[in-house]
């Protein structure tokens, strides 16, 4: 990929940096076994893709792990979205770009409200994936997502 030198990227372990490229470089699923942390992944992911040219949806993320990557990252492109965010503040962030960490609740009334320009959306984060039920909101969303955008950049950490 293009510019991952001039991203300052934290060193990782072997295994840890081909699962960072895989990801970086396919659109993918990754499952790893418990007890394997992928923090060093995500942050190094985070790092990648939080340029304002991208705009990335972190979905299912903690309020702890939210405040955790939002704190090692400290980036200026990296936004966390809550109900105290106006809708009008909401939108601007959204066309900011960077990584967004939003609750499911708020994407979906976003986006069925056309607030976020889904054809920018470069792509979604979603931790925890294997518990997504084909019924909850975080599939809503990316069904909607798919609906409006065709080419996509998909990622789910389990």
């Amino acid at each position: 990929m293009e510019g991952l030198e001039d991203k300052d990227l934290t060193p990782m372990l072997e295994y840890e940096t081909q699962m960072f490229l895989d990801i970086v470089h396919n659109d993918g699923l990754v499952v790893t076994a418990k007890g394997l942390s992928m923090d060093l992944v995500l942050i190094n992911l985070f790092k990648v893709y939080c340029d304002p040219g991208n705009l990335v949806i972190v979905l299912n993320c903690t309020e702890f792990e939210e405040k955790y990557y939002v704190e090692k990252l400290n980036n200026p492109n990296v936004h966390t979205t809550t109900f105290s965010t106006s809708t009008t503040e909401r939108e601007d962030i959204y066309l900011s770009g960077g990584i967004h960490f939003v609750t499911t609740r708020i994407l979906v009334v976003d986006m069925l409200k056309k607030r976020i320009p889904i054809d920018k959306i470069t792509g979604f984060i979603v931790l925890q994936a294997h518990r997504i039920l084909e019924s909850c909101q975080e599939a809503f969303v990316l069904r909607l997502f798919r609906q409006h955008n065709k080419v996509i950049i998909f990622f789910e950490i389990m």
